[in-house]
């Protein structure tokens, strides 16, 4: 009862579990931060040049595809 719940389970004796937990949290993180911040980059730079006619719409929508890419790309390397 009480491993379901619980939002963090240690199965073993050590407690250098607790710190790779941690490790872990600090570096999902930064990288949700990281991918935020280009995602918007890119996004609102894209939609903005399209919208004043810079750029063809098609770019911009290539921009949100790459962005996307770039985000799962980098959520990758957390492990």
């Amino acid at each position: 009862m009480a491993m379901k719940a619980a939002p963090l389970v240690i199965s073993g004796g050590s407690l250098l579990s607790v710190l790779e937990a941690f490790d872990l949290a600090k570096n999902s993180l930064k990288v949700v931060r990281q991918n935020l911040f280009w995602a918007f980059l890119y996004n609102s730079i894209g939609v903005t040049l399209a919208a004043l006619g810079v750029i063809n719409p098609i770019f911009a929508a290539a921009a949100m595809v790459v962005s996307s890419l770039s985000v799962i790309w980098n959520s990758k390397r957390v492990r």
